[in-house]
This record gives structure tokens, sequence and C-alpha cells, in this order.
């Protein structure tokens, strides 16, 4: 028996880094530097929230080192929360966007072209809509990672809520509010309640059960785990124009 430990990964809607050719974050670009800074800095305040969870001790990371490729796995069930802020009107100069999730692409065309075999060139620039299947794709693609990486060791299921038809939950107040760096750690700590009270609100969610397939998940013997995408940038990549964007980080509970 394993204990199952609470989780939650706050990851905002769009954030980039630019690396060099080895795959690491190019310290000769100055916004690099100023993210790696903020990185110390997130490092810094969580610190006293570690000794809730360290990685080496983690039961199901002991689990891991002791299956067989492919023949065993660990599932981690996923519930994925897309929230909006109260909407900035008039917009706040210190926040990225103003609050909401973007609903429609940035413009660019997603094809530049095709090759002599007419497959596509896609357009590294363009920027979908940030709706249910814009997330969908992403926990795809973190699965595909993960299964790879731990040669089929770990299998990610996931569910986005709320569903495809549905707009993102709207929190109670705007993005600044949650993102006052003066006070950064209560203001994570009450988006992760206000989000989780907006999906405890949601019929369709059930967090004993998250696939809603009659079988607690914890007698299917999988992890839940969660996310929350919210609408705006992440604090990391906030060169000092747009202070109350949220850090991205995971949170203990």
């Amino acid at each position: 028996m394993f204990t199952n430990f609470l989780l939650i990964t706050l990851i905002s809607a769009s954030g980039i880094v630019k690396l060099d050719r080895d795959g690491f974050p190019n310290r000769k670009i100055p916004y690099v530097e100023k993210y790696l800074e903020k990185q110390r800095i997130i490092k810094k305040k969580m610190r006293p929230f570690e000794a809730l969870y360290r990685y080496t001790n983690y039961p199901p990371v002991e689990r891991l080192k002791t299956l067989k490729d492919g023949k065993q796995q660990i599932v981690y069930r996923v519930l994925a929360l897309r929230v909006n802020f109260t909407k900035e009107d008039p917009d706040d100069p210190r926040t990225t966007g103003d609050g909401t999730m973007m609903t429609h692409d940035n413009g660019e065309s997603p094809i530049l072209g095709f090759d002599c075999n007419g497959e596509p060139y896609y357009n590294p620039y363009y920027d979908p809509p940030h709706d249910w299947q814009y997330f969908n794709n992403m926990m795809q693609a973190l699965a595909s990672y993960y299964y790879v990486a731990t040669y089929g060791k770990v299998r990610i299921e996931w569910v986005v809520k709320p569903d495809s038809e549905l707009p993102p939950y709207e929190l109670p107040h705007r993005m600044c509010y949650y993102g006052d760096p003066d006070n950064m750690e209560l203001g994570l700590v009450t988006l992760v309640r206000d989000a989780f009270r907006a999906a405890d609100e949601d019929p369709t969610i059930d967090f004993d059960d998250l696939d809603n397939n009659g079988v607690k998940d914890h007698l299917e013997g999988v992890y839940d785990r969660y996310i929350i995408f919210h609408a705006g940038s992440a604090w990391q990549t906030d060169f000092g124009d747009t202070p109350c964007d949220l850090a991205a980080v995971t949170v203990p509970a």
C-alpha cells in the first residue's frame, strides 16, 4: 500500500524560454538570466513546503525502480482544470492579458507550405485558440512523453474540465489578486482553493472516480493528480512589466 499524496500543478496558458543548441537556457540572452533568477526566487519561496514532499522518497518513484519495462505500470489519473480569472475591464497593465483564455488564434497561418512529398511545413509561431482541444492535446503530449521516457512504466490518463462545449471555470477575483508578488504564497494557495471550489460545483466531476467508470480510483490502484491551466503567462517569464503574473509551481496539499 502506498500513501497517495495530493500534488497540484499550476500552469499558465503561455510562456517561452529560449534555449541554446544543447537544449539549455541561453544565459547570454538578458531575459533568460532574469528567468533563471526568478526560478531561484521561486525555489526559495517554496522551500518551506519541500518537507511535505520529496521526490527521492516519493513512494511511486521507489516502486518505479522495481517495475519491468512495459510489463508493469504506474498509472496516474490527472484532472486538468481550465480556469479564467474575472475579466479585467479596463485591462490591468500589471498582468499579461485580461484574465481570460484566448478564444481565437493569433492570426498566423498554421501551415507555411508543403515539401516535395506533400508534407506540410508547420508554422512554429502559430498559436491556436486556448480551448478544450488545445489543453487536451497538451495532456496527450505529456502522456506520450512520460510513456516513452519511462519505457512504458508510467501511463497517464486524464480528464480535462470543463467539458469541450463549455467555457473555463471563472474564478471570483482578478489575476492580480492571486498574483500579488508581495503575497505570492497565499495567492497561489487561494487560486488552488477557488479553482477546486469551482470544480466541486461541476456535477460531472467525481473526485473519487475521475474517469467515471464506477470504480473508485484508489481501488483501481491509480494515483490521482491535478493540474490547473489558468489564463495569462507565467511569472517566471515576466521581465519587469507584468509583476502580477502567476508563478508556475507545484503546490503540495
